[in-house]
């Protein structure tokens, strides 16, 4: 993001400035140019997910000079419970307006195995306190650079994914050819806000092999810390799967079911972003007439 003036105003006030320094005699240049000030408008989450989290740090920089000034770089350091996450340095120049104030979106992101790695123990935490720390290096003509350091705080949730339980396997009728069987599901929510399941779709096996596809299209609202049954209907083809199958839902018993898929899952919290999560789930389930 560049801020610019127009090229002969800013030319104008620079040849001015140095004008009012040769007829000031002694005076310095110092003596003329105000230190710019800058501050943290506001932090929010921009995006996050089950694995990472980009913060976006909102500075204002105020250039009371008629000289345009330049970002040179900046510098950030996330930390949490006293332990430094990420740290980083970013040399991208940026204009700064004359006279006014620029607006610079800083964003920042960690992963939440950064944040294990650091020592952070993130076992029962529904959110973590993390302060950001920056400075700014801005260049001002003829007296070369100065630093302003910034400091800021927010709390992020710690979102986690659902729970995906099997738990029995109903057939609803058989024949030679094949078998259309219900699969019930146990879901839970285990954050601290709301939760919902927009989509769960992917392939089912028992024993290993795959036996076909299931997809839950009706959308489900987990509570904080709730769970729900979810039935997902499947049709069987013994040509396809193989005599064993038929063998095993023609008794009873129990199997061995794996799923995995992609979900669209959707969260209470700022910027979560959900869509085409991978998921899977296994248990040993109870085969019912």
């Amino acid at each position: 993001m560049v801020f610019m003036d127009k090229p002969s105003t800013t030319a104008a006030a620079a040849i001015a400035l140095i004008i009012l320094v040769i007829l000031s005699g002694c005076a310095e240049l110092e003596d003329f140019v105000s230190i710019p000030t800058a501050r943290v408008d506001s932090v929010e989450i921009s995006g996050i997910d089950f694995d990472s989290v980009t913060i976006l740090v909102n500075v204002e920089i105020d250039n009371p000079n008629p000289l345009g000034l330049t970002l040179d770089a900046y510098d950030y350091r996330l930390e949490a419970w006293q332990s430094d996450i990420v740290k980083g340095r970013v040399e991208d120049p940026v204009s700064l307006r004359p006279d006014g104030r620029s607006k610079l979106p800083i964003p920042v992101t960690m992963t939440f195995t950064e944040l294990a790695d650091a020592g952070a123990s993130l076992i029962g935490a529904d959110s973590i306190p993390l302060d950001i720390g920056l400075g700014l290096e801005i260049a001002i003509p003829y007296m070369g650079a100065i630093r302003l350091d910034l400091s800021a705080f927010i709390d992020i949730p710690i979102p986690r994914p659902p729970t995906i339980v099997p738990v029995r396997l109903k057939v609803d009728s058989i024949n030679m050819s094949g078998a259309r069987i219900s699969l019930e599901m146990e879901l839970g929510n285990p954050n601290s806000f709301g939760m919902d399941i927009i989509r769960l779709s992917g392939l089912f096996l028992v024993g290993g092999n795959p036996w076909g596809e299931i997809s839950l299209e009706e959308r489900i609202n987990l509570t904080p810390g709730s769970r729900q049954s979810a039935v997902v209907g499947a049709r069987i083809s013994f040509a396809d799967v193989g005599r064993s199958a038929w063998n095993l839902l023609s008794g009873s018993g129990r199997i061995q079911v794996t799923m995995s898929g992609e979900s669209d899952i959707g969260m209470d919290i700022p910027g979560f972003q959900g869509s085409g999560l991978e998921w899977n789930a296994d248990a040993d389930v109870s085969i019912v007439r």
